[in-house]
């Protein structure tokens, strides 16, 4: 008989003791943002999957390339049997691009190998935020310091997403931005999706 996986693990006790599986990154990554805000944005509400559980530190949410950034930021339309989104929601976000002016050291989720031996799984990712805040808080006091964290997408599990603390803000900087309107490859993204457009 099997038994439902349930909810994810805690962090261990003695997880300050481990070495975690940081790797050093150098490329450029994307971000979805509201046009009316800036696109740099280290949040603390505490929503989304990787935040601080009690707003120790900011983090931003980027994609290793703008597929990935795209996917998992586009707001679909519900009641309707296709994917798709509005002109609307296009129309008040902008994409940026950012590069490293100094590499990032990131805690490395997308090696099976390096999930085991922390005691971490898929779960991490895709289930409960609470379990994954608990990751993240571990993560960012522990005694290696790292950037953030690199992990699969949830919308696209073959691309790379990226929960920036906001200690690595000095570390990066803009090298462009878009209307997501104006972007030459918004078109090219939403039909590789077969993502609509009401």
């Amino acid at each position: 008989m099997q038994h439902k996986p349930g909810k994810h693990p805690k962090p261990p006790v003695d997880f300050d003791s481990k070495r975690l599986p940081v790797i050093a990154y150098k490329n450029k990554f994307y971000r979805i943002f509201p046009i009316s805000n800036s696109p740099v944005h280290f949040g603390k509400t505490g929503n989304n999957r990787f935040d601080a559980p009690h707003n120790e530190f900011g983090v931003m949410y980027v994609g290793c390339d703008a597929y990935c950034a795209f996917i998992e930021t586009a707001q679909l339309i519900s009641g309707i049997d296709y994917p798709a989104v509005s002109f609307q929601w296009i129309a008040q976000k902008g994409i940026c691009i950012f590069k490293t002016t100094h590499e990032l050291h990131l805690v490395n989720l997308t090696k099976s190998e390096e999930m085991i031996a922390l005691g971490a799984d898929a779960r991490i990712w895709t289930a409960d935020y609470t379990i994954s805040q608990l990751w993240s808080f571990s993560f960012w006091k522990h005694p290696q310091h790292p950037d953030g964290i690199i992990y699969p997408a949830r919308h696209d599990y073959l691309r790379k997403s990226i929960a920036l603390y906001n200690r690595a803000k000095k570390k990066i900087s803009i090298e462009n931005k878009h209307k997501l309107s104006n972007y030459n490859e918004l078109e090219t993204i939403v039909d590789f999706y077969k993502i609509g457009l009401l």
